[in-house]
């Protein structure tokens, strides 16, 4: 199957989840809402080679935790 890739990609995406996580926590800080997102994510090892951090958001995570 066929991905798409790239911060046109994933801008939309992070967005997204930080709205997610602003929502249920209006006090954090810029930083500590990219840490938690940072932390809340899912690492697969396939992907350490094409993504920064080698994870891709978890969505569940961020809108439940």
């Amino acid at each position: 199957s066929e991905y798409q890739t790239g911060t046109s990609q994933s801008a939309p995406l992070v967005t997204g989840a930080i709205a997610l996580l602003m929502a249920s926590n209006p006090q954090l800080k810029p930083l500590e809402a990219k840490k938690k997102i940072i932390a809340r994510s899912l690492s697969i090892k396939n992907l350490i080679n094409d993504a920064k951090n080698g994870a891709v958001l978890n969505m569940n995570e961020i809108a439940t935790r």
